[in-house]
């Protein structure tokens, strides 16, 4: 069966080998030439086939020039469906790869990710002066279904050399090691359960403060807060700033 082209001026369908082959039936426009070749650069009127030695400028686009078999047709019908179609086909897989692919990663994210089985809040007072004793609240909920075992916080020793610790509710013990204070909660936590401590705390000077507290089960840190405070001078008051995630 004979390859079919389609006319791009008028839309006639001629079969390759048969009279007025290359010519349109209908119109007359020549159907093999470099201007419908696949090849062929409208803008630069240059033949752009790779195996070129080098760019070739074509002077007469409604021709081929003499000895060229280079020519490939844009104008086959079936050839031109059956690009559309592969590059539909292309363009559907590469869609559903995308998609799985974006499935599969938000599958491993929620298998690898460890499902958080604690929640840690801290909380203070919105106006902190100097000289006057503030509460720092520390709530842990043990939301998971194990219960959490040797529970401590840690504070950088540097920023007890701006405030001074008073009082802890409930009591606890604490160590110094390293640079670092701990202070040992009740545990274990059950789950389900939740803790409250309550650190008072006395402001030494004004200005802005940022430390650290770190929440550990064992020698692990689980969860971490930077506390901002700011601290004003007796005559004036300023707000904090809230926890906010390390």
């Amino acid at each position: 069966m004979p390859r079919m082209y389609k006319c791009p001026n008028c839309g006639a369908l001629n079969a390759e080998g048969v009279p007025p082959f290359p010519l349109c039936s209908k119109c007359g426009t020549n159907l093999v030439c470099c201007r419908y070749c696949r090849f062929f650069n409208p803008k630069t009127l240059e033949c752009m086939h790779p195996l070129q030695m080098a760019i070739q400028a074509i002077t007469d686009p409604d021709t081929i020039p003499a000895g060229c078999d280079l020519f490939r047709s844009r104008l086959i019908v079936g050839e031109e469906r059956l690009r559309r179609r592969v590059a539909r086909t292309l363009g559907a897989s590469v869609a559903s790869a995308v998609v799985l692919i974006l499935l599969l990663w938000g599958i491993f994210l929620r298998v690898g990710r460890p499902t958080r089985e604690w929640e840690l809040n801290i909380s203070f007072p919105q106006q902190i002066v100097r000289g006057s004793y503030f509460p720092v609240t520390i709530r842990i909920n043990n939301t998971g279904s194990r219960a959490l075992e040797n529970l401590l916080l840690r504070f950088p020793q540097q920023f007890f050399n701006d405030f001074t610790l008073q009082s802890t509710a409930p009591m606890v013990n604490t160590i110094m090691q390293g640079n670092s204070l701990y202070f040992w909660l009740p545990s274990p936590l059950p789950p389900g359960q939740s803790l409250t401590i309550q650190f008072y705390f006395l402001p030494l000077r004004e200005g802005t403060f940022t430390t650290l507290c770190e929440l550990l089960s064992g020698a692990q840190v689980i969860d971490s807060r930077f506390l901002r405070f700011r601290v004003a001078a007796p005559s004036t008051t300023l707000g904090t700033f809230p926890a906010t995630p390390r």
